[in-house]
């Protein structure tokens, strides 16, 4: 079976070059963003989207409940939400869009690293058509830091815990890494090492995700379980955020 695959880091709909100036957008200006985000998602048409940074509430964003109004927009069925931080006046987190059945979510927050927020992840089994089931999950890791990498370290052991726990020949995790292959830490080796994944040419620097207006670095991926075939792999242009989606045709 082949399935479309789209990961971004949505900055809570902010679509600025800063994740945190200015602190509070108009409600206009965040429904205009949310509703690009909802457009590019409907083109492209992934089966499963991987979603970082969403404001479930959050009164420096409007208090839009952002994955409904994806979901509703971007004509999906099925959604999860995994709330990674909450201040009261302030939640967000990392979610799961799909056109097939959600079964056993779970949400797994990483522990708190001062100053950045907690970060966290989604997994849930996907039911497909084929009788199949992925094991899918959205990553949202620490903020890139030399002062955090062993954080990142720490992140990727919780990570892998957690899918080693209920591990299927089909797994797929995509998100917002924080990490390449070049850095120093190798997070994104040990999870791939230990969970028994790959994912498509590490090394290619045309397909950096971050900063979205002129982009230096590959911190987003979509990374699957050696039985799964990468048929087409690419980084979108298209700055929606201060990430650039990243988007897989897969075959398993």
């Amino acid at each position: 079976m082949k399935l479309k695959i789209l990961s971004l880091n949505m900055m809570h709909g902010r679509n600025a070059q800063n994740s945190v100036f200015p602190i509070f957008l108009s409600k206009k200006t965040v429904v205009n963003n949310i509703r690009n985000v909802a457009k590019f998602i409907k083109k492209i048409n992934p089966d499963i989207v991987a979603l970082q940074e969403v404001d479930y509430y959050s009164i420096t964003t409007g208090n839009i409940d952002q994955l409904e109004e994806i979901a509703k927009q971007a004509g999906y069925k099925y959604k999860f939400y995994s709330k990674n931080f909450s201040i009261g006046v302030a939640t967000f987190g990392t979610a799961i869009l799909s056109k097939y059945l959600i079964v056993n979510p779970e949400a797994h927050n990483f522990p708190f690293a001062f100053p950045t927020p907690r970060k966290g992840f989604a997994v849930a089994e996907i039911r497909l058509p084929n009788r199949k089931r992925l094991l899918f999950s959205s990553v949202h890791m620490t903020w890139i830091n030399y002062l955090r990498k062993k954080h990142r370290h720490k992140e990727a052991e919780i990570l892998i815990k957690e899918l080693l726990e209920y591990r299927k020949e089909n797994i797929v995790i995509a998100g917002d890494f924080n990490s390449n292959f070049k850095m120093n830490e190798r997070t994104m080796n040990k999870i791939i090492t230990k969970l028994d994944l790959h994912t498509y040419k590490p090394a290619a620097e045309r397909m950096f995700t971050h900063p979205s207006i002129k982009p230096e670095i590959r911190i987003d991926w979509i990374i699957a379980s050696n039985n799964i075939k990468f048929d087409k792999y690419r980084t979108y242009l298209d700055k929606i955020s201060d990430h650039l989606p990243v988007y897989a045709e897969i075959s398993l």
